[in-house]
């Protein structure tokens, strides 16, 4: 199967107030702009929707048909036969379409204009600050994962006394932002969307 998605004309808004404040390195605040990279993410992730747009699924061969992704109204189906051509499909009393023959191309809108739940907007505010987020020593919602002092010890009066640091640096993992989703939390928020219903 190849599903082949538009992109929705518009994603949901994240409130601003859910967002940290960036700032850059003069300590002006950095706008996020366009958040559709983080739908992007989370779309990825998840079978539900949330906003209308275009899915072409490719299907091969016989059986019950049900689309991988919700909420889906499928407009068209197309069998092939030296050429694409509409088909007649019955429904599956499990939801979804029976098909028959080899190739099929179906066409669905797929996304409702509702607004999102609670919970996936605070995983995608809990995704946008993971990405944004700056290493900061004095809070522990943005610490790093390594910390590293290089500590030089000073002589007093011929011993050796405590020294003072003379190097830091913090590190995250290579894999930081692969594991974005499940590194910030969003993901655990966003268990129950995973599949169609």
């Amino acid at each position: 199967m190849r599903t082949i998605e538009a992109l929705p004309e518009s994603w949901p808004v994240i409130p601003e107030t859910a967002l940290i404040q960036v700032h850059d390195s003069n300590g002006q605040p950095v706008a996020i702009g366009d958040q559709s990279w983080v739908w992007q993410r989370i779309k990825s992730y998840c079978a539900h929707r949330r906003t209308p747009r275009e899915v072409t699924w490719l299907v091969q061969g016989d059986g019950i048909w049900t689309p991988p992704l919700w909420p889906a109204t499928i407009t068209k189906v197309e069998h092939w036969s030296s050429d694409w051509a509409s088909r007649v499909v019955d429904l599956s009393p499990w939801g979804g379409i029976v098909l028959r023959g080899d190739a099929h191309r179906i066409t669905a809108l797929v996304g409702a204009d509702n607004p999102a739940p609670p919970a996936v907007i605070k995983a995608a505010a809990r995704l946008t600050n993971y990405l944004m987020q700056q290493i900061d020593a004095q809070d522990s919602d943005f610490w790093a994962t390594s910390m590293r002092w290089i500590v030089t010890p000073e002589m007093k009066d011929g011993e050796t006394a405590p020294g003072h640091k003379t190097q830091e640096s913090y590190t995250r993992p290579a894999d930081c932002i692969a594991k974005a989703l499940q590194n910030s939390g969003a993901a655990d928020l966003l268990r129950p969307h995973r599949r169609a219903n």
